[in-house]
């Protein structure tokens, strides 16, 4: 599913939210599930907001038709990586903040705050996931609770594997849902290397036995469980001290157009031969500049119709070289990357 692209208007500091929108209309799973629901509200206040600002949102982007060469802004037909894109006239999205404020005591509380882009997006499939979870359970019966996944579960989904090995005693282990998988960057340089330090084995100080009630030597290892079909990188650039205020870290870390999880750092459940480990990556929210109050967020996003990438930067959208997107310049960082599985 391609979509025509528009700009996304922010007049009250909406950056945080029209990056990760552009993220997701890039991402064509879910294109097509909030296409196919055609939900509409009429102006009713329901038990789904989530779902139906998301499906109304989604209604008003066309679908593309046509050869992608039939796209192009003629006066640069022949500079394909400086093309202009016909986009639609820009949004407002407002109403998204209308239905955050309040979701938490201590954020999304005063407009034109500069919010967290990835907390955004913890909010906005949480909502949807929980929406669909209850109007799946509304169609069973009343002592049959569904275990099934939610759409939302099937495109978004992965678990992680917690095991705790505890000296002279059995180790224990349980699973951790996640939509975005949270990678410390501190100690890497690479994607690779933060994926790795993900599950290298920790020890855990103080760590109390539940049979002895005595401290005793214990380690954790992360590995992964469930690989979702998109799957979404949170690089976490921004640090809290010991009072509680963040910083920004400023280095690099590279990231690759086509990511291969290695399988040393899956579980021994995990089908490590099945091939769904091989992702390619379509969309990258950054955020750009050296403090995190005063920030700025923007998209690249690959867009199938024109077979390029274009750069959301709220009402402005241009085409852009692969190489700019995978070698941001500046104060610019990567702050969530979207691959999905090929």
């Amino acid at each position: 599913m391609s979509l025509q692209p528009r700009g996304l208007i922010n007049r009250s500091t909406f950056c945080y939210i029209n990056s990760i929108l552009q993220a997701l209309l890039a991402c064509s799973p879910l294109c097509q599930l909030l296409k196919g629901l055609n939900y509409t509200s009429n102006g009713i206040i329901t038990s789904t907001p989530c779902i139906e600002i998301m499906c109304e949102f989604f209604s008003q982007f066309k679908e593309f038709s046509g050869s992608p060469e039939t796209r192009l802004s003629k006066k640069n037909k022949n500079k394909r990586r400086n093309f202009d894109a016909y986009c639609g006239d820009s949004l407002e999205v407002s109403s998204f903040y209308k239905i955050l404020n309040g979701s938490r005591s201590d954020t999304f509380l005063i407009e034109g705050q500069q919010e967290d882009a990835e907390e955004f997006l913890g909010l906005l499939l949480n909502g949807l996931n929980y929406e669909m979870k209850s109007m799946m359970n509304m169609f069973e019966r009343e002592d049959e609770e569904t275990n099934k996944q939610t759409p939302i579960e099937n495109i978004f989904g992965g678990k992680l594997l917690s095991n705790i090995h505890k000296k002279g005693e059995e180790s224990t282990s349980n699973t951790q849902p996640f939509f975005t998988l949270q990678l410390d960057i501190e100690r890497a340089t690479t994607i690779f290397e933060a994926l790795k330090h993900l599950t290298d084995v920790k020890k855990i100080e103080g760590f109390i036995s539940s049979k002895s009630k005595q401290n005793i030597e214990a380690w954790q290892q992360i590995l992964i469980e469930q690989l979702p079909v998109v799957l979404v990188l949170h690089l976490k650039y921004f640090q809290f001290d010991w009072n509680g205020d963040c910083s920004k870290i400023t280095k690099k870390v590279s990231y690759p157009m086509n990511l291969q999880i290695d399988p040393k750092i899956l579980s021994e459940g995990t089908n490590r031969s099945s091939g769904k480990e091989k992702y390619k990556l379509f969309a990258i929210v950054y955020h750009e500049g050296e403090e995190v109050s005063d920030g700025h967020y923007l998209t690249d996003a690959f867009h199938d119709g024109y077979n390029t990438w274009l750069r959301f930067d709220d009402e402005k959208v241009k085409a852009v070289p692969e190489h700019s997107v995978l070698k941001p310049q500046g104060h610019r960082v990567p702050y969530l990357l979207f691959y999905r599985r090929i």
